[in-house]
């Protein structure tokens, strides 16, 4: 599978997941993400995942405000973290992912955004760090969503 849209469906998988906090440079950044629908189908005291990213190409956040003139573009780091966003969807275009977040910070100026995203390689851990594999996570992703709603 291209690599791209590999990183683009495990973003996909943390639907509703928020991004926490982040560590980490070009070579290889970390995402703390909250997903506890997911993570606790794992073990029910887990709470987050983490993404590494490594080789880190592009990671810039396109920033959508009430008016288009008004549209940012976030290239540090701390900034594009630093607001509460949550994870939409995904998907690849021009060979980079490009990821939909919501960002409910009230005291930031945009609501809702792109993540720009290339990397190289990415590997996902589970909450007490151990790597999860993405045909595992689809899975829990596919058991969660079919049994959503009948409890």
């Amino acid at each position: 599978m291209d690599t791209q849209k590999a990183i683009s469906d495990i973003f996909g998988i943390f639907h509703d997941g928020g991004v926490e906090d982040f560590k980490g440079d070009s070579n290889k950044i970390v995402l703390k993400i909250n997903c506890l629908y997911l993570a606790e189908r794992i073990h029910e005291d887990f709470e987050l995942f983490y993404l590494e990213l490594e080789t880190v190409e592009k990671l810039e956040m396109e920033c959508w405000t009430s008016t288009e003139e008004d549209n940012v573009i976030l290239t540090s780091w701390e900034d594009i973290f630093a607001g509460d966003i949550e994870i939409s969807s995904s998907k690849v275009e021009d060979n980079e992912v490009i990821v939909y977040m919501y960002q409910r910070d009230p005291q930031l100026n945009y609501v809702v955004g792109e993540l720009h995203v290339k990397a190289k390689k990415a590997k996902v851990f589970q909450h007490d760090m151990q790597e999860v594999n993405f045909k595992f996570l689809d899975k829990i992703r596919n058991s969660y969503w079919d049994s959503f709603g009948k409890a």
